[in-house]
């Protein structure tokens, strides 16, 4: 089987050092898996199984309780992997429809590098997690469905924990028997029923849900703001590609990511700019640029990957054509209106390069641009200069593994 170098080795690690693990679903592709990789792990071999994945790269993702998420970026293959472990079988608001995960541990299978569950349990716990807790079915999940559906069985643990939030006139064998027809639409139709059902089952009192609640907050911070975001600003003269490494940051980093114009030409600073009134125009620039930083800021918290498209820095390299004392006063007050982005990128090529791919300045201006980025970079702590004449892949690869690393000693500092 073709299986991802570092899920081979942290599997045969667990395997060794004797964890009890089982996937709960087997990637579609083992050897590039995209999205998260859901692992159920014996309670009491939790913490263990956590220190080997650690010591292979992945991290802890904060904000997930009980289960762990562990995450780490895979550079040579350009490939994250997530792993989402968990040591509850449960479905449902609430997790209210579940088994016991020994059970499914005790009769797992080994599938040469992975260890699996069975087909019977495979089949079910698909399934449920499907209605359950998705509310629909896609594509992935029946294609998992129909390939276990002959090997299941309408009776043991998890069919009998679904049987209990089943409808009326319904049992796990007729679940069983629609799956094997593929009658997808009657299994749709069951989940909202089933959900509210598992609601009821297993919804804690009041006050149970108000203390759990409070100690949310107390030790994560509000439930939205659990994982704070970073905010990368990418510099750098024109044609040194910077949209298209936030085009390529967008497209391939894991959380989302939010795009913001940080620069100090372009948009509403446009019509501020034609006011021709000193005081008046000061006051609606900072207004912009400040607007721009909040919007940015409020994304960071959310979660998001903040790209700066440009940032006030750039007022620290010298405007294309001269200008007079009051201008100078004017870029530096910009300058200095934000405070620092959590990293900066400063994209660096020749200026023949650049010029070559955009053509909008001279080579000589675009390298004297060059080199103020350049001093800009070297002046201010927790700026990189990257090579931006390679390929914008290998560019873009760079630039995920200093953003990776960023948040990575983020999370280890709380």
């Amino acid at each position: 089987m073709n299986l991802h170098p570092v899920l081979a080795e942290l599997f045969r690690r667990w395997t060794e050092s004797s964890v009890g693990w089982a996937l709960l679903r087997v990637p579609e592709n083992p050897g590039a898996p995209e999205g998260d990789i859901d692992i159920l792990l014996a309670p009491e071999a939790a913490g263990r199984a956590q220190a080997i994945a650690v010591s292979l790269g992945f991290v802890p993702v904060p904000g997930y309780v009980p289960d762990i998420h562990l995450l780490r970026f895979h550079r040579e293959t350009g490939r994250w992997l997530w792993l989402h472990c968990t040591t509850r079988v449960a479905f449902g608001p609430y997790g209210a429809v579940s088994a016991k995960p020994e059970v499914c541990l005790a009769e797992r299978v080994v599938d040469g590098p992975l260890t699996r569950l069975t087909p019977n349990h495979e089949f079910w716990a698909t399934l449920m997690h499907a209605l359950l807790d998705q509310g629909r079915l896609s594509d992935v999940s029946r294609r998992r469905i129909q390939s276990t559906a002959d090997a299941a069985r309408p009776e043991g643990p998890l069919p009998d924990a679904l049987g209990a939030v089943l409808p009326a006139g319904w049992t796990p064998g007729r679940v069983l028997a629609r799956a094997r027809e593929s009658d997808w639409p009657s299994l749709i139709q069951l989940a909202p029923e089933m959900s509210a059902r598992a609601l009821s089952r297993g919804r804690p009192p009041l006050v149970a849900r108000l203390a759990s609640a409070a100690l949310s907050v107390l030790r994560r911070g509000p439930p939205s703001f659990r994982r704070r975001g970073l905010s990368v600003a990418v510099l750098g003269p024109d044609g040194a590609g910077k949209s298209t490494l936030a085009e390529g940051l967008t497209r391939e980093f894991v959380f989302p990511v939010t795009r913001v114009y940080m620069g100090l030409t372009g948009g509403w600073l446009r019509y501020v700019d034609r006011l021709r009134l000193p005081g008046v125009v000061r006051i609606g620039r900072l207004t912009v640029i400040w607007s721009r930083y909040l919007r940015a800021r409020y994304r960071v918290l959310r979660g998001d990957l903040v790209v700066f498209d440009r940032y006030t820095y750039d007022a620290a390299v010298p405007p294309p054509h001269p200008i007079g004392p009051l201008r100078r006063l004017g870029r530096w007050i910009d300058g200095h209106s934000c405070p620092p982005p959590d990293l900066v990128l400063v994209l660096d090529a020749p200026g023949t390069v650049m010029h070559a791919r955009k053509g909008a300045y001279t080579g000589e201006l675009l390298e004297s641009w060059r080199l103020g980025f350049r001093a800009l970079a070297n002046g201010r702590p927790g700026a990189v200069v990257l090579d931006a004449s390679r390929p914008a892949d290998e560019v873009l690869g760079d630039a995920v593994d200093r953003i990776w690393a960023r948040y990575t000693a983020q999370w280890s500092n709380r």
